[in-house]
């Protein structure tokens, strides 16, 4: 596995935060994962190189966090990450990268306006809908519209949605080559972080010559 970084840690941490805001989840673990992804950032050492039993003791961290990054070390992500992502609809998820819009707010639009993609909240954008929620206004729909707008036209970069798909594609191709015993997708791919760059896919095999050789 690729070795994670302390900003990989703390994006892993606060998406998790992120999401539990969205699903309304308990305040105190909220604020207690948004404070941990911060103080992670911050880090001038690699949690990479700290002893297992010695995260605990790193000021803002503590026994149930030190957990939580032990097991982003070894698998990559976090179970709860994970379960919140498979009861979100990925559009919804896209949505909370749009700038001027948090968690609150994706999830006014999502459980009372029944938007789940940046491209529906663009579509109610046009027609002025969001003004008739609580929270918002012109103002705040303008904003969003510019930011949907840039996101679409920004060079280098793609859509989750138009990756989406393909990547699933090359993914299950790996598997099914017989060349590898393990092909998952990592990255912001499987944040499924709204602009992507490229596709990151992680493969394991048990006989690297003979992969070399069929390649």
């Amino acid at each position: 596995m690729q070795q994670l970084s302390n900003r990989d840690i703390a994006d892993i941490i606060s998406e998790t935060a992120k999401l539990m805001e969205l699903h309304n989840v308990n305040e105190f673990k909220l604020k207690s994962l948004q404070n941990a992804a911060f103080v992670i950032s911050r880090l001038e050492s690699p949690l990479t190189s700290v002893a297992p039993g010695e995260l605990e003791m790193i000021k803002g961290i503590g026994k149930s966090i030190s957990q939580k990054i032990l097991q982003i070390l070894q698998t990559g992500t976090l179970d709860e990450l994970e379960t919140y992502l498979k009861d979100t609809p990925g559009g919804v998820v896209e949505m909370m990268r749009i700038k001027g819009i948090g968690p609150k707010k994706v999830a006014v639009l999502w459980k009372q306006l029944g938007v789940e993609s940046p491209g529906e909240l663009l579509y109610a954008c046009n027609e002025n809908r969001l003004i008739e929620l609580k929270g918002f206004g012109s103002k705040t729909q303008d904003q969003i519209r510019k930011a949907i707008e840039y996101s679409i036209s920004s060079k280098g970069y793609f859509h989750f949605a138009a990756l989406d798909h393909p990547a699933k594609e090359i993914t299950e191709a790996l598997k099914n080559s017989g060349l590898f015993s393990k092909a998952e997708l990592t990255g912001a791919i499987r944040r499924k972080c709204e602009l992507l760059q490229q596709i990151e896919i992680l493969v394991a095999y048990n006989n690297p010559a003979s992969v070399l050789t069929q390649l």
